[in-house]
């Protein structure tokens, strides 16, 4: 499977932070038209996967649990959806 670049991995990265931090509720939408691309979806849900199992991480250091719920539940419904889609073997219509 062809890989994606640096620029597009950071890119995404700050995108998806920035979504998830502001609890933007349009973000997985507005990522949906790059879940077309394998590369591309592969390289969201390792950083959408990364994002969770670091906020875990926090959680069983003693974070702030009121933000974590807040930042998880949005990144957990992300994950999710990319994790689906990726998984479809035909893409979703809508």
């Amino acid at each position: 499977m062809p890989q994606v670049g640096d620029a597009f991995r950071a890119a995404a990265d700050a995108y998806l932070r920035m979504g998830l931090t502001r609890g933007v509720p349009s973000l997985f939408v507005d990522v949906r038209p790059l879940l077309g691309d394998g590369a591309k979806a592969a390289c969201l849900q390792q950083l959408v996967e990364g994002y969770r199992d670091s906020l875990k991480r926090w959680e069983r250091g003693g974070g702030n649990k009121l933000r974590f719920s807040k930042v998880a539940g949005a990144q957990g419904a992300l994950g999710a959806r990319v994790r689906v889609r990726v998984n479809r073997e035909k893409p979703c219509k809508g």
